[in-house]
C-alpha cells in the first residue's frame, strides 16, 4: 500500500513536474484552424497539402455562416447549432449556381469551422479591422 501511495504522489506526473520546475509544458490547441491572417482563418485541407482560407461571417438567429472565396467563386456554408447538417451554397459572379445539404461528418473543414464558431474561437470577418 505504501508503495502505491508513493507512486501516486508528487513527482509521479511528468507534466506536473515540468510545470513545477519551470520547464515548458505543451499547450493544447483550443481551436481547429492552423493560422489566422487579415481576418481570415486557415484550415488544413483533407489532403494535408494546402490551407483553405475561410471568412467567418458570424451568427444570426442561431445560424452560423462562413465562406470560402476563390476569384469570383464563393462557397457559403451555414448551419444551426448543434450543426448536424451543413448547407453549402455556391455562387459565381454573385449568382447562386447550386446548393447542397450534407451531414456534418465531424472531420471536414466545415465541421472544424463550425466547431470553432460555436466554441467562440472565431471573430466575425471585418471585426478585427473595425476594432483598430
Amino acid at each position: 500500500m505504501a508503495g502505491s501511495a508513493a507512486s501516486a504522489g508528487p513527482g509521479s506526473d511528468p507534466a506536473a513536474s515540468r510545470a513545477l520546475s519551470g520547464a515548458p509544458v505543451e499547450a493544447r490547441l483550443t481551436h481547429n484552424y492552423v493560422l489566422a491572417r487579415d481576418g481570415e482563418y486557415g484550415y488544413e485541407a483533407a489532403d494535408k497539402q494546402r490551407i483553405v482560407m475561410v471568412r467567418y461571417l458570424g451568427e444570426k438567429r442561431g445560424v452560423y455562416t462562413a465562406e470560402i472565396q476563390k476569384g469570383d467563386a464563393v462557397g457559403q456554408m451555414s448551419c444551426r447549432a448543434p450543426c448536424d447538417q451543413i448547407l453549402t451554397r455556391y455562387f459565381v459572379g454573385g449568382k447562386q449556381t447550386r446548393a447542397e445539404k450534407t451531414r456534418n461528418d465531424g472531420v471536414s473543414i466545415g465541421a472544424a469551422i463550425f466547431a470553432d464558431a460555436m466554441a467562440g474561437q472565431l471573430r466575425t470577418y471585418g471585426e478585427q479591422s473595425a476594432a483598430r
